[in-house]
């Protein structure tokens, strides 16, 4: 009896273990995300004075291929799914996002202005938001507080902030309609530079 009080002991202490590094990854994860937000806040600000942005523009690299699921503008591609590769031959602007970033708030009703403006002239704008520290229903609710049209979709996995290389929060990449990135945006975008980016991507 006692051999089996002291076995029931351990798998309780493994088990409890086991929770607390999983708490502990889990707010560690919450925490890396809150620190990403604040600095894309602070390149905002730092743009309001005038200094310089950390701005990539890389060359002849192609778009990272990805599917995922729809919360919306599934009646605007025709599909519950955006597959990425069904997008060659327009102009996309791809923008990571999650509900809680405080910047992401800020640059949302410019992205969505920018959709109202360009989706005539074949621009496929992209919202690809984490779910690392937001649930769905978050999501959802923050689509419908701006009213966003455009489609957004979960990166359930991580893989697509991953294969883009996403760093900070938001990011807006702009990639060309034979799907090469042009330009990579750190931060909080202004409508006048989406507006100037998009132009950019259009013949």
């Amino acid at each position: 009896m006692a051999v089996l009080q002291l076995k029931d002991q351990e798998t309780q202490s493994a088990v409890g273990r086991r929770f607390v590094f999983g708490a502990v990854l889990a707010g560690a994860l919450a925490v890396a995300l809150g620190l990403v937000a604040l600095l894309g806040y602070g390149l905002a600000t730092s743009r309001e004075r005038g200094e310089a942005q950390d701005e990539a523009r890389p060359q002849g690299k192609l778009a990272p291929q990805f599917e995922m699921p729809l919360y919306q503008g599934a009646e605007f591609l025709g599909s519950d799914r955006l597959v990425m590769a069904h997008q060659l031959g327009h102009p996309v602007v791809v923008n990571f996002w999650f509900p809680s970033c405080p910047p992401c708030r800020i640059e949302m009703p410019d992205l969505e202005r920018a959709w109202q403006r360009y989706q005539s002239r074949g621009v496929i704008m992209i919202g690809v938001t984490s779910l690392a520290t937001d649930t769905e229903q978050d999501v959802r609710q923050f689509l419908k507080e701006f009213d966003i049209t455009y489609p957004v979709g979960p990166d359930t996995t991580g893989e697509i902030v991953v294969d883009f290389g996403v760093t900070l929060f938001p990011s807006t990449y702009f990639i060309t309609a034979d799907q090469v990135i042009a330009r990579k945006r750190l931060g909080i975008l202004s409508y006048e530079e989406l507006e100037g980016y998009i132009e950019e991507l259009l013949p």
